[in-house]
């Protein structure tokens, strides 16, 4: 009997378009982690004299790189829809591995700080090209599988950055991270431009191959079909029709904006202050405070690992479980986590967070039993946030918001929940200071256990429904249930409508 892939030949293409884009995200995880290991480096190297850093310059480098992404977020559509999406994304490969390169050669902090700034800047422009080109190039019944992966490759990225901090210097690591990037940049000449892109520019034939080539690379006749029906539904929805200011700006008043705007801020807000993203930024420190009982890198990889699982464990069970029920059990593992912590560090009566770094050659260090425990809440609670929160707000954003809006609602919900990782990082070391870490992580606690709360009365369960129901909902004609959608919806015009390109 002969073999028969499971994958079918249209599937694989798509698989293929898309690695190349997930190649960046990988990059983009690799320039997240970071702070992760360069900040217990230059307190290494600071201790030796080699690059002098204070405990202000430390917090700079925790958030100066989610301080920069909303400007590049901002304007991230502007370049997608003049650039392409594919070009856009080949534009960000550059810096990043010039940002790489710069990191490995500095020695003055001024250098540190421009390096993370444009590497934020372009992390930044991602969002638009990224969110479309998942959209444009995808079919239904792949979309979500696919769109999931972006969550592993950010968690591959993060796991890679940990793998060579646990045993390379950090100047190693940063010029080793040059690969990645560039390994995308040959990618992405390979595969094709999103097809809706080109027919907004008026390049059908280019068009038509490029939904051949995503299709299973078959013959542009095949494809007839669905390449007029795309076409006309660009032309039903305005997408090259003039539209004065104020009939552009009176989308983002009404209330099928406003409302999934707040929720998704709010989910948001609860993936940057309920301890996760701290978690990975100080992760070092974090674990030489705890007198953790294996090496400090070596737990900070565990948690990379870990990161890893919980990305996976998403992607088998978004579809069987839903959003709602994933979300409510992670943010309420992770507030019991949080409590645990805190509860630990009242009893041991630590305080304040250690940024001193000493190197340990063993993998064991001595224990007295309980040095675990923190290990293992602080492990699960990253296997949580990965599981459940970190990707849930991304995955909203591309539901909830109506077509008219959905391309700039991306990008400013993006760009402000950077603010909110620019200020959980930056202010992390100064809160310890005031209400020390106990109470650091009672407050994260207490985030959580309000955040599980609020959601259950506010966000409906959004997965395998049809966009044009769930547009239904926010406009208050019609409400959501809260199961799980196992139909999948017609495939053409389910493509389409995921479409988020903007208005111009």
């Amino acid at each position: 009997m002969m073999f028969k892939p499971k994958i079918d030949q249209s599937t694989l293409s798509q698989v293929l378009a898309l690695s190349a884009k997930n190649l960046l995200i990988i990059a983009f995880g690799l320039n997240l982690g970071i702070p992760t290991i360069l900040i217990p480096g230059l307190l290494e190297d600071n201790k030796q004299g080699l690059f002098l850093v204070t405990k202000d310059e430390v917090s700079w480098i925790g958030s100066i790189f989610m301080a920069s992404v909303p400007l590049g977020s901002l304007f991230s559509g502007v370049t997608s829809n003049y650039l392409g999406r594919r070009r856009s994304l080949q534009l960000v490969a550059i810096p990043f591995i010039l940002c790489w390169v710069v990191l490995y050669y500095s020695t003055q902090i001024w250098q540190v700080y421009t390096a993370l700034c444009v590497l934020g800047l372009f992390g930044g422009l991602i969002e638009a090209p990224f969110a479309a080109y998942v959209s444009e190039t995808t079919e239904p019944g792949v979309r979500g599988a696919l769109s999931t992966m972006t969550n592993v490759a950010v968690a591959i990225g993060y796991l890679i950055e940990f793998l060579m901090g646990a045993f390379l210097h950090w100047r190693k690591v940063m010029l080793y991270c040059t690969i990645v990037p560039a390994l995308s940049f040959i990618a992405l000449t390979i595969v094709p431009e999103s097809p809706h892109w080109l027919i907004m520019n008026n390049k059908e034939e280019e068009a038509r191959k490029s939904l051949a080539w995503l299709r299973g690379w078959t013959k542009t006749e095949n494809i007839e079909g669905e390449f007029v029906e795309i076409c006309k539904y660009l032309d039903q929805h305005g997408v090259n029709k003039k539209m004065g200011i104020r009939e552009k700006t009176g989308f983002f008043f009404k209330k099928n904006f406003l409302w999934p705007f707040g929720l998704v801020m709010f989910v948001y807000f609860l993936v940057y202050f309920t301890g996760g993203i701290t978690l990975l930024t100080y992760s070092v420190n974090i674990f030489k405070t705890f007198e953790v009982p294996i090496d400090n890198y070596y737990a900070t990889l565990l948690l990379g690992v870990t990161q890893l699982l919980g990305s996976l464990c998403l992607l088998s069970l978004v579809r069987k479980l839903g959003k709602r029920v994933i979300l409510f059990f992670a943010l309420s593992t992770m507030g019991l986590c949080s409590l645990s912590v805190a509860c630990y560090a009242y009893a041991s009566g630590i305080k304040s967070i250690i940024l001193d770094d000493d190197d340990s050659e063993s993998f064991f260090k001595d224990q007295t039993g309980y040095e675990w425990i923190p290990l293992a809440f602080l492990v699960l609670l990253c296997f949580m946030f990965y599981f459940g929160m970190y990707i849930m707000p991304w995955l909203l954003i591309s539901e909830v918001f109506p077509y008219e809006t959905r391309s700039t609602g991306c990008g400013v919900c993006s760009a402000l929940a950077n603010v909110f990782g620019f200020i959980t990082n930056k202010s992390f070391l100064y809160i310890i200071d005031s209400m020390y870490l106990f109470g650091m992580y009672f407050t994260y606690a207490a985030i959580s256990f309000v955040g599980v709360t609020v959601l259950y009365f506010l966000l409906p369960e959004t997965e395998g429904k049809p966009l044009p129901d769930i547009t239904d909902h926010f406009k208050g004609i019609s409400k959501l249930s809260n199961k799980v959608e196992k139909k999948s919806s017609a495939p053409i015009k389910a493509a389409i409508d995921n479409n988020p390109i903007s208005i111009p």
